[in-house]
């Protein structure tokens, strides 16, 4: 508006971006450079000349169109040694990609076209199911869109608006560049940069830091995104889910629960994203494909973790987990999961911590522990050739409240002598019911088992209880 009332445009300071350069580049190529921080506001104002250049187009300003396209693509030249990659000025992360590679090159047309499944008969787009990059390039469409018909309403003509529009956002916006050097620690100077910004997950810092390292080893970071790493930007792993106290996105918890695997100590929660560099870095993986693909078998035992699973050897202990609200085991199971030789040492050592959790509970043990206990365990079945024996032998070398197992007597008193149903819930007691029916059948019983997730469990009538209660009227 400032512009289009003759005024001074005031500038607006938007941040600083980081970037480095590629060593060795061959000389009279396009000069790549990497965006360490800064990708969404680029990737923004990208979009915003993307749009403005289809709005021109559509209303017949080529000059404007022609002029707005020298934001977005590089001239071509004999020089480049990838043409098509290389005539974008912006080449977004693997995963934006093909939905901005359709919008700087074709606009709503090829959206509709290669995208076809997200927009309606009469051509609008279905805002709920697009992708980011699309709803925000559909957004701005209907925002410039709109600006350009109120103008017109008050006596100016489109090529003032857009005009006006890429002045003020070209040279409106202040923006101050870091250059990092080959000796800089970009994770480092981004951590300070983004002191007081809306924090990235700790997953998102990892995967920077992750494909920044791919970058320096010159591995192909496309074929890495594309191809494993994929795998983890799904919408299952996007998504938040309680575990314990914390709310988190899975591929958070993937990465916590994979560095205790891994180290067998504990890690501190709040800093997932340092003590996974510190990982990295300490473990030396070959390459940065080894890593991704070390992750991913972590992956796969989390995602057979998810309650609901019928087969499998973690299923049974998927339920009890969820049941007993116990993701501090998440760990040990996934490491097992990951390296027990076979199926069936996989079900043995899992029976052993769901009887070891179990007896503590009626025993009525503390649970604040087991971030400690955890470790140990598996310190002590990572250098094992028989897991479930080294576990049930560091079970029993347990002492006190602590950490014990509890045996057989104490526990039969505690089940005897204490309040259980008060104390473990519904949930668990129909777990454990259920489980003193199953062993309770003989041969001759027929073999159902039945769904007892929606039951709830009201009282136990003694089978004999006319010999102890008697008759009153």
């Amino acid at each position: 508006m400032e512009r289009l009332d003759g005024k001074e445009v005031s500038p607006h300071f938007v941040g600083a971006i980081i970037y480095s350069e590629p060593p060795d580049q061959p000389f009279g190529t396009v000069n790549q450079r990497h965006l360490v921080d800064g990708q969404q506001r680029i990737s923004t104002f990208s979009l915003v000349l993307c749009a403005v250049c289809e709005i021109a187009k559509t209303k017949g300003e080529t000059q404007k169109a022609s002029a707005t396209k020298a934001y977005i693509f590089n001239d071509r030249s004999d020089a480049m040694i990838d043409p098509e990659r290389e005539r974008f000025k912006l080449w977004s992360s693997s995963y934006d990609r093909p939905h901005y590679l359709a919008i700087a090159d074709g606009g709503l047309d090829c959206l509709r076209s290669k995208f076809s499944d997200l927009f309606s008969l009469n051509g609008k787009l279905k805002v709920t199911y697009a992708p980011n990059m699309l709803a925000a390039y559909w957004y701005l469409i209907n925002e410039i869109e709109g600006f350009i018909d109120e103008q017109i309403e008050q006596g100016r003509t489109v090529a003032q608006v857009l005009d006006a529009i890429l002045h003020g956002f070209l040279q409106g916006f202040q923006i101050v560049v870091v250059q990092l050097g080959k000796q800089d620690d970009a994770q480092s100077i981004f951590a300070s940069l983004n002191g007081n910004a809306e924090p990235l997950s700790a997953f998102d810092l990892i995967r920077n830091d992750i494909f920044h390292r791919a970058s320096k080893a010159c591995e192909n970071e496309d074929a890495l995104y594309e191809g494993s790493w994929s795998r983890l930007e799904t919408e299952f792993w996007k998504t938040e889910v309680k575990q314990g106290r914390l709310k988190r996105r899975r591929t958070d918890h993937l990465v916590a629960h994979t560095l205790v695997a891994e180290t067998a100590q504990e890690i501190n929660v709040g800093k997932i994203a340092n003590e996974y560099r510190a990982f990295a870095k300490e473990h030396n993986f070959t390459t940065v494909e080894t890593e991704i693909a070390s992750l991913l078998e972590y992956a796969d035992v989390y995602e057979a973790l998810e309650p609901g699973r019928i087969d499998g050897p973690e299923a049974r202990i998927a339920t009890f987990l969820s049941t007993w609200d116990m993701s501090a085991f998440h760990p040990l199971v996934m490491w097992i999961g990951k390296y027990g030789q076979n199926d069936d040492v996989k079900r043995q050592a899992y029976a052993l911590l769901e009887n070891y959790i179990v007896r503590r509970d009626l025993c009525d043990l503390t649970r604040k522990s087991y971030n400690k206990i955890v470790p140990i365990l598996l310190r002590a079945v990572k250098t094992a050739a028989d897991i479930p024996a080294a576990l049930l032998a560091q079970m029993h070398s347990f002492e006190g409240d602590f950490s014990l197992l509890p045996h057989d007597e104490p526990v039969k008193r505690a089940v005897i002598e204490r309040s259980i149903y008060d104390r473990l819930g519904s949930q668990k007691l129909r777990y454990i019911l259920k489980e003193i029916e199953l062993a309770a059948r003989g041969k001759f019983d027929e073999d159902v088992n039945l769904n007892t997730r929606n039951l709830t469990v009201e009282h136990i009538m003694p089978q004999r209880w006319a010999k102890h209660w008697g008759l009153y009227t």
